[in-house]
């Protein structure tokens, strides 16, 4: 009973945190917006990106994971920003930050790779969902 509690707890705590990072160091919590730099250091942003990069590695689901503290209706989730806002960073002027963008998408794809390496359909449906998104911010 107390390893499902505990691992209960850490599967909120991936969230919570994930969230956490996200809205209060990269992205504003509405669609399409980023953090400045002016509000925001550069360095604690790439802290972040890496923090994120390994929830990410862990749980890659989570890409898709809006923001919102709870979403009532479908036509309030399409306003809403989710992770994969990230990567309006790829379009940022420092290079480390968009590299720190990379890292992330490339561990993403490892860990679709990794957790579908026995069902080809799942990691088809997981990459061409990502690929897709990758080709609306490009």
């Amino acid at each position: 009973m107390s390893i499902l509690f505990s691992l209960n707890f850490l599967k909120v705590l991936k969230h919570t945190s994930q969230k956490f990072r996200v809205k209060n160091y990269l992205l504003t919590g509405q669609k399409g917006t980023m953090r400045s730099d002016s509000e925001i250091k550069v360095s604690a942003k790439v802290l972040a990106l890496n923090c994120i990069t390994n929830i990410l590695h862990m749980k890659p689901e989570l890409f898709y994971l809006t923001l919102a503290h709870d979403t009532s209706t479908e036509e309030d989730d399409k306003d809403m920003q989710t992770v994969q806002d990230i990567m309006l960073y790829l379009s940022h002027n420092d290079p480390l930050l968009r590299g720190s963008v990379y890292v992330l998408l490339g561990s993403t794809l490892q860990s679709i790779l990794q957790s579908s390496s026995d069902d080809f359909g799942a990691f088809r449906n997981d990459a061409s969902k990502l690929v897709k998104t990758l080709q609306e911010v490009s």
